[in-house]
């Protein structure tokens, strides 16, 4: 039977390839924004923005305003209304999850999709400490002040329609990803992707919460490959009590993932189990090992890829444990630390290293 963490990985598998829909779902809203902003441009009447008056100017900005915040607040709320959906199927997917193998098979408390969602709603969202509906609406303002910021300096600079156009929406042979505009693009894609990852998790929370009598703690699990981020490496393996202690997506773009810890009489469900890894020899690994445990085993210029120069140097030569390594990347916190932060506290581990 697959160890509880390879089934949570498989999972989190489908859910990136449901994150990568969404956000090819945005490409339309995308188009749309384009379209709408060369238009808006080009009905300006003048060859040049520095023939506008102070006035025209900020008419014009707020037009666009208006147009990119229309347009890109239209489509998170057609997001936000396919959350409900998946805030159900995972509690569902979850509780599923926690049967299997279980005999005789526990009753759990399912929480509806009402539920799920709601707590999805009401918990802050861990990447920017955001409530869900403001993470996902509010950078579409400040995405639109960047392209009245820019408008605004063409105008200052006397630059033509034509110039403003190109820098604002980009060329068709840059793939439209050479204007201002793409910044949109790629905030949308953070947001939808983190935030979709937060309602996994929001809605896998309360499940837990409901039943607490069996689950006692949950485990933070980590992608095994080399664009796991400096939090989530460290954090891997580490368990903590339902409710109090941090949750994905701990930042933007955010992979990780968390499985429930069940009671000890549970124990034998760990026995044999593997997780998947992504490296210079994928397959699967004993479900213990953590991200160090795994990453001592890669050759060394993988893990100078993964860790960067320094810390690659340290991790092997500063004799310390994966253990004790994951912990000193991390703050009280659980924020990432700098090398020189992790110096003060470990100073001997960069000597022998010859740091």
């Amino acid at each position: 039977m697959p160890h509880p963490v390879d089934l949570v990985t498989r999972q989190q598998v489908y859910l990136e390839r449901l994150k990568s829909g969404l956000v090819r779902n945005y490409g339309t809203a995308q188009e749309s924004l384009r379209r709408r902003i060369r238009q808006v441009l080009a009905a300006v009447e003048a060859g040049n923005l520095g023939e506008l008056s102070k006035r025209d100017i900020s008419k014009l900005i707020l037009q666009l305003r208006e147009a990119q915040t229309g347009i890109t607040l239209a489509a998170m709320d057609a997001f936000l209304d396919e959350m409900p959906g998946l805030a159900a199927y995972a509690a569902g997917l979850e509780i599923a999850q926690l049967s299997k193998g279980v005999f005789p098979t526990p009753r759990f408390n399912a929480p509806t999709a009402k539920l799920a969602f709601d707590r999805a709603l009401a918990a802050p969202v861990q990447a920017t400490g955001e409530l869900l509906e403001s993470f996902v609406k509010t950078w579409a303002q400040g995405d639109a002040v960047k392209v009245g910021n820019v408008v605004r300096n063409g105008w200052a600079q006397g630059k033509t329609l034509q110039q403003m156009i190109r820098e604002v929406v980009g060329t068709k042979a840059g793939g439209y990803k050479d204007g201002v505009l793409d910044v949109s693009r790629r905030t949308a894609g953070t947001v939808i992707q983190t935030a979709t990852q937060h309602v996994a998790n929001a809605a896998r929370m309360e499940v837990w919460e409901r039943n607490g009598d069996l689950v006692k703690k949950y485990q933070w699990v980590s992608t095994l490959d080399r664009r796991t981020t400096q939090q989530c490496k460290s954090l891997d393996g580490r368990q903590f009590e339902a409710g109090k202690g941090p949750m994905p997506p701990i930042h933007p773009n955010c992979r990780s993932t968390t499985i429930a810890v069940l009671g000890s009489e549970w124990d034998w469900l760990d026995e044999g189990g593997t997780r998947a890894s992504s490296g210079p020899n994928p397959g699967y690994v004993p479900a213990e090992e953590t991200y160090y445990d795994w990453l001592k085993k890669q050759p060394a210029e993988f893990q100078t890829v993964a860790l960067g120069p320094t810390r690659a140097t340290l991790f092997r030569n500063g004799g310390l444990t994966p253990e004790r390594f994951a912990e000193l990347n991390l703050g009280r916190d659980f924020e990432p630390l700098t090398l020189a932060e992790m110096r003060r506290i470990e100073p001997e581990a960069f000597n022998r290293a010859g740091l």
